[in-house]
């Protein structure tokens, strides 16, 4: 039990050390402001940055955080594949 916990992570794909960390930080922000309402106390939770999150409206980059916590809260991380093995996967 305890706070949820979120892990943030950027891959070296998306650019330099710069551009990771201000999407590390847009994604921080953004979870700060929505975890309260929509993340579950004792979980932990993962975001993977992509580089679309650098240039997005901050306010739509918020409400994707929150709907994405929502759906994970109601059903559970990778629904369609929960008891199987991820597809194309041998």
């Amino acid at each position: 039990d305890g706070p949820p916990r979120f892990g943030l992570t950027v891959t070296r794909k998306v650019g330099n050390a710069v551009i990771r960390n201000r999407i590390r930080r847009r994604l921080r922000e953004a979870v700060r402001l929505t975890a309260d309402g929509h993340a579950m106390d004792g979980h932990d939770y993962v975001l993977v940055g992509r580089a679309e999150a650098l240039d997005e409206n901050f306010s739509v980059l918020t409400a994707e955080v929150a709907r994405v916590l929502d759906r994970v809260s109601r059903f559970g991380a990778n629904p369609v594949h929960s008891d199987k093995r991820r597809p194309g996967r041998k």
